[in-house]
């Protein structure tokens, strides 16, 4: 069995909400009003400690899932 790490729940999250989305059934579309925030963007308004926190949670999705169970 693999360590738990914060990546790996990240990976798991995503896939858990990726596999749940599937399930919609209607397509979410955003409020003519909104407008996209990236991360480049959040950094601007943050002091160094903040950047620092939020340069080390971001993470990226793993291509594979967090892990297979096998159909009893």
């Amino acid at each position: 069995m693999g360590s738990l790490t914060m990546d790996r729940i990240y990976e798991y999250m995503f896939h858990l909400i990726s596999e749940y989305s599937k399930l919609q059934d209607f397509k979410p579309t955003p409020p003519p009003t909104s407008l996209e925030v990236c991360t480049e963007s959040l950094l601007c308004y943050a002091d160094e400690k903040q950047r620092t926190f939020l340069r080390k949670s971001t993470t990226f999705p793993a291509q594979t899932p967090p892990c297979t169970i096998k159909p009893t």
